[in-house]
């Protein structure tokens, strides 16, 4: 059976200590940086979190943005993401 494209385990793995100054943790598939980049992202979840929202609705509302609505129409890419406050 072939298919049409695949998903290579070869992860970009890197090894932090987490200390007081952490604000949070985003693991995201590649997905996510196809829409935005890393500067975006971190200025989207700082500003939702500044407005207390949860992790969860945080995460909702990233889904909901026209640009990554428009990358999942034309994509075959499930994209997975997490966020973790400290």
């Amino acid at each position: 059976m072939r298919f049409s494209f695949c998903v290579l385990a070869a992860p970009d793995v890197i090894v932090k200590t987490i200390n007081e100054n952490w604000e949070f943790i985003l693991l995201a598939c590649d997905g996510i940086w196809d829409v935005l980049s890393n500067e975006e992202v971190l200025k989207f979840v700082r500003a939702r979190v500044a407005q207390q929202m949860t992790p969860e609705m945080v995460l909702i509302d990233f889904f909901s943005l026209k640009n990554y609505y428009s990358f999942l129409q034309y994509s075959r890419v499930y994209s997975d993401c997490q966020i973790n406050l400290f």
